[in-house]
């Protein structure tokens, strides 16, 4: 950030150091080449998948939301998209006029909405979307071949890029214009999902080689859960970004030392800040799980340290504050905390204005009572002392009380004070509730068992909605990489005896960066994900979407297991080689497996997953065995596991894009081949 503090006084200086502030700002954003790479190719694979459509019905109003604020203003008074005429779900109301929610969400698509309207006077949407790909495969061509040191990379990648072009022209898949705000929300979503896989990778690259760095960045998009909901424009994707970005600013803050180091604390609060503006529940979750490690952790804070962070909470929250005081009047009160319109008819006015709705909306509880006594149950009385009868016997003679001529005079500043105090009040009561609620889960194995460990037909589950496929996977089955955590008893006993010197335990404080991160990410990993126990199992999670954006810090803790990342350092070769042949290889039998077996969707979905169990039980077991008995398990047999868990998710991944779930359609014409190429559905 510092360096592009510098960029802007040499350019103020000299208009012509363009050049070099944008190489600034790249390093800043993508770390270094690798990093750009690496986000350029990820978002080439996750095009391969994109499908332009609508996945869960909730996205309905985002979109909208979208439309309306490209077009000026916050409240929704033009439906572009709805399931059908009239019905659209996901709407607040406030003020008579219909509002979205995750508006942090769309505010960071709109760059996307002007760089689409901008290109699409030249050329129809596909093709757009068609030429950046390209554009795409010839930057990242680029980049591989400088880093390689191999310019012949760069005439492949041209051939690559006119082929593909060819390919997506020829077998075209017109988008209708109106489409444009749909194509920008998920598009912002897959930027963001590769833009993680890079934050990931440099936040590994903190404290570990490059190479073990760079597998994680890859696998965290390519082969979890992520590279599922890449498209999807939710908001899972974009919160993981975010919380990543935080945990990767906070490492850094532990090893920098002055200005860099406040500028990164700073950046930690910033990006989980801006958590909130996407959705105030799990943003407030994560700033408290922030707050209490870097207040454990920091020590004694000084004057200036203390201005670093609240500097970084302001500029985080200020944009939800003005969002929802613009929205509801208050900025404690986020959208989703106003009254529901539910999903029936919603029919609007010309201005705007609700004329009715096909829904029942709940109404926002208002505290009881305020801060002048007014609406309480004992506040009265003395306020009217002087309407009784009296005696005479008062020494303030017949004057009555002097708050009553006060009153009026401080009720327009006690009356927000009062609104405060009541939001605080029930902020504070709703986090204690949802985490004893999530704790509670705890005491129900075969609850969490139909949770983390095995799907199937999940009794009570409202199967029928989904026609009674058994779409839905457990944390292990869509993330087999987990797996590695099964190992963490083993990895800690060879721990303990590896180091058998007595050794105290240290203070927070006194931990070192590295250890000081794990806490973060041990802390919001728990905390993010026992906050939704209390609602799982849930029908239509695919991969338990509601904790998608804490799974990465769990694969941060598969990554940190030494069999893991020294088996990436020393086989790098082995890791990648393996993951590639399993991913074509693996894809190839489960299609034809699939095919011979003539399943349904549900069928198909079950089988990934009793393979990635299989997968994960094999990371567990060699994990494990490398850390008891290091001498007979060799790395490469952690390597070998490593490439065939991963690839098996992104074979998982590949075909749930491109084949399970039809909808929409292919942003792309090659994903369209990609798709006829497989004989399923």
């Amino acid at each position: 950030m510092t360096d592009v503090v510098a960029a802007v006084d040499r350019h103020l200086a000299d208009e012509r150091d363009w050049p070099s502030f944008a190489h600034d700002v790249g390093r800043v954003a993508f770390g270094d080449r690798t990093g750009l790479a690496l986000w350029l190719g990820m978002v080439l694979a996750l095009g391969l998948t994109w499908r332009v459509g609508f996945f869960i019905s909730d996205s309905y109003a985002i979109a909208n939301a979208l439309f309306n604020v490209a077009d000026g203003r916050l409240a929704i008074t033009e439906i572009q998209y709805s399931l059908t005429l009239g019905s659209q779900p996901g709407l607040h109301e406030s003020g008579g006029r219909l509002y979205g929610r995750n508006y942090g969400q769309v505010f960071l698509a709109l760059p996307v909405v002007w760089a689409l309207q901008a290109a699409t006077v030249l050329a129809p949407l596909h093709l757009v979307l068609a030429a950046g790909w390209s554009l795409s495969v010839l930057a990242l061509a680029r980049q591989v071949a400088t880093l390689l040191d191999r310019p012949s990379v760069r005439g492949v990648g041209i051939v690559v890029a006119l082929a593909a072009f060819g390919v997506n022209v020829l077998s075209p898949t017109p988008l209708h214009p109106d489409l444009l705000h749909l194509v920008a929300l998920q598009l912002s979503t897959l930027l963001a999902a590769a833009f993680g896989g890079v934050l990931f990778y440099r936040l590994v690259g903190v404290f570990h080689h490059r190479r073990v760095a760079v597998a994680a960045g890859v696998a965290v998009v390519l082969a979890f859960p992520i590279g599922f909901w890449a498209s999807i424009p939710k908001r899972h994707v974009l919160v993981a970004t975010l919380l990543i970005g935080s945990v990767f600013c906070f490492a850094r803050s532990r090893q920098a030392t002055g200005r860099r180091a406040d500028v990164a604390l700073a950046s930690a609060y910033v990006f989980v800040s801006l958590v909130a503006w996407v959705h105030a529940f799990e943003g407030l979750f994560a700033l408290l799980a922030l707050g209490t490690v870097d207040l454990l952790t920091g020590g004694i804070r000084d004057r200036k340290q203390l201005a670093v962070i609240a500097c970084g909470l302001i500029v985080g929250l200020a944009p939800m504050f003005i969002t929802n005081l613009l929205i509801a009047g208050n900025p404690l009160e986020p959208p989703r905390m106003l009254p529901n319109q539910g999903s029936g008819g919603v029919e609007l006015a010309p201005s705007g204005e609700v004329l009715s709705t096909g829904g029942g909306g709940g109404t926002s509880g208002g505290g009881s009572g305020d801060l002048l006594g007014s609406g309480g149950g004992g506040g009265g009385s003395e306020a009217g002392g002087s309407g009784g009868s009296g005696d005479g016997d008062s020494s303030g003679g017949g004057g009555g009380n002097p708050l009553s001529v006060l009153a009026p005079l401080l009720a327009p500043l006690l009356g927000p004070l009062q609104g405060a105090v009541d939001n605080i009040g029930f902020i504070l009561g709703f986090v204690v509730l949802t985490v004893k609620s999530g704790l509670a889960v705890l005491s129900e194995p075969d609850r969490l068992w139909h949770v983390f460990g095995r799907s199937g037909r999940i009794p009570g589950l409202r199967h029928w909605i989904n026609h009674h496929e058994m779409i839905d996977l457990t944390v292990l089955e869509s993330a087999p990489l987990l797996g590695g955590l099964l190992a963490l008893p083993a990895v800690v006993y060879r721990s303990v005896v590896d180091r058998s010197a007595e050794r105290k335990i240290p203070l927070p404080w006194t931990l070192s960066p590295r250890r000081q991160t794990d806490l973060l990410v041990v802390a919001l990993g728990v905390l993010l994900t026992v906050i939704y126990l209390s609602r799982l199992p849930l029908f239509s999670m695919i991969t338990v979407r509601y904790i998608v954006y804490a799974l990465p810090f769990g694969l941060y803790g598969v990554v940190r297991l030494p069999p893991v990342h020294e088996a990436i350092a020393q086989a790098p070769r082995r890791t990648g080689g393996t993951y590639v042949v399993t991913v074509v290889g693996g894809t190839a039998a489960i299609v034809g497996v699939l095919a011979f077996a003539d399943v349904a969707v549900g069928e198909a979905m079950q089988f990934h997953a009793l393979v990635n169990l299989g997968a994960a039980g094999l990371l567990a077991l060699t994990v494990g065995a490398r850390a008891f008995v290091p001498v007979r398990v060799r790395s490469r047999w952690v390597a070998t596991a490593l490439g065939v868990t991963a690839g098996a998710t992104t074979a998982f991944l590949f075909l749930a894009g491109v084949e399970y779930f039809q909808y929409g359609q292919y942003a792309l014409g090659i994903a369209r081949e990609l798709s006829t190429a497989v004989p399923l559905f």
